[in-house]
């Protein structure tokens, strides 16, 4: 690993263990091992190796298909829940690192905002095509699907953060990737995607 892919290594772990707001360059180069000026050999602050961090993910986010129009209504619902909720290592990796970037919007620099809402952009325009592809059952206007998308984002953005990725018992959000691993196996999180998944449905057809 190259220094360069180090400084991001560091900058996902510490943001996970110690919040945006606590971790310094200095965290960032002890923990990598590497000397202080190498660190500004390739990034500016610890704003634009987050910036960085952000980019990648919207990248990998850019090549997905969250909808498969060989499905029904019902099933493409409980697809595009399960590809929001059920993560991979990486992009577990990935969301709890966003979750506390949104917990700390009040102090980001406006570029990592900007960032920020292009993931989210990402996620509205998926459903937006969702609902648009169905119109034969979802009877909304073409206007009103955006409306709908946000609501529907907002449902699956909750649960993800006040439940999936929180300790009810710790009162705290997990950091550790195999406690939310976890929960997959359990028949609450089943329950849920697919109440999630009604829920969404009911909003959209009656």
């Amino acid at each position: 690993m190259g220094k360069r892919e180090l400084i991001i290594y560091s900058m996902k772990k510490l943001i996970l263990e110690k919040g945006y707001n606590n971790v310094t360059v200095e965290d960032i180069t002890n923990d990598a091992g590497i000397a202080k000026g190498s660190f500004y050999t390739y990034f500016k602050n610890k704003s634009s190796v987050v910036d960085c961090i952000l980019e990648e993910i919207i990248k990998k986010l850019n090549k997905r298909n969250f909808l498969d129009k060989r499905l029904s209504l019902t099933n493409s619902i409980k697809k595009i829940v399960l590809s929001r909720l059920k993560l991979e290592d990486d992009d577990l990796k990935d969301n709890l690192f966003l979750l506390n970037l949104f917990r700390n919007g009040g102090i980001l620099e406006s570029k990592t905002i900007d960032l920020l809402k292009i993931i989210d952009k990402i996620f509205l325009d998926a459903l937006e095509r969702l609902i648009l592809f169905y119109s034969e059952s979802v009877k909304l206007k073409r206007e009103e699907a955006r409306v709908y998308s946000k609501i529907i984002n907002n449902i699956i953005f909750s649960y993800k953060v006040f439940t999936l990725f929180f300790s009810e018992k710790d009162n705290r959000y997990i950091v550790d990737i195999n406690n939310i691993k976890n929960k997959y196996q359990s028949k609450e999180f089943e329950k849920n995607v697919e109440a999630i998944s009604e829920s969404i449905l009911k909003i959209l057809i009656y």
